[in-house]
């Protein structure tokens, strides 16, 4: 079970003013603030949801910084997984209302592992219940993620501002202007096929931040 227990103050991956810069505006102008902090929460989610981030009760998913409490039953074996990853900082660990003391575990970060040490030698895990209180996720935004975060802020600006209906345009000029404007009939070609919340060139730049399925 895992609980959100100090949510992140900003879910967000993106800053203002680099959003600002994916919609074309410098970076000083405040004039689609409103319309530009939505989106920067929705694709947030959406990079979240694709990475897989484990959801906990208490808050929405998110790869920033939170601290959370994970309780594990029947423990057993070298290793605990942890639910969440990256700069993981191990407030406590409790096992059966004893608390293991910080020089008798060690933590591989990105792996999100946590393993057992007996007179630092390597050992296995063993108890009716543990339970691990954590900080994991990033309190400053790697650059590659969060210009993985801008590429689809630039992909859902883009989409917003023209017609998905539109097959193709022809504009004649001799004459001063003509336009000629035909449409899909029916299904989008493409639009079947798309899979997810984010582009596969997209989910390429966030491949250190997909999370495992275990089944």
């Amino acid at each position: 079970m895992l609980t959100v227990t100090s949510p992140a103050d900003d879910p967000t991956l993106v800053s203002i003013e680099a959003m600002r810069l994916a919609a074309g505006l410098v970076a000083s102008d405040s004039s689609r603030d409103v319309e530009l902090a939505l989106l920067n929460r929705r694709i947030s989610a959406d990079i979240a949801v694709a990475c897989r981030v484990a959801v906990g009760n208490g808050a929405d998913p998110t790869l920033r910084q939170e601290t959370l409490q994970q309780v594990f039953r029947k423990v057993k074996g070298r290793g605990l997984m942890l639910a969440r990853r990256h700069n993981v900082e191990i407030v406590s660990v409790v096992i059966d209302g004893t608390t293991i003391a910080s020089g008798d575990f060690y933590v591989e970060s990105e792996a999100g592992m946590i393993y057992r040490l007996s007179d630092d030698v390597p050992t296995n895990w063993c108890g009716r219940t543990a339970t691990v209180v954590f900080k994991a996720g990033f309190d400053e935004v790697p650059p590659n993620l969060e210009g993985a975060a801008m590429d689809l802020a630039r992909i859902r600006l883009s989409d917003a501002a023209r017609d998905p209906m539109v097959k193709g345009e022809r504009i004649d000029v001799p004459d001063v202007l003509e336009r000629e404007t035909s449409y899909w009939v029916g299904a989008v070609p493409g639009a079947a096929q798309a899979k997810g919340p984010v582009p596969p060139d997209i989910m390429v730049k966030l491949a250190r931040y997909v999370n495992l399925l275990i089944a």
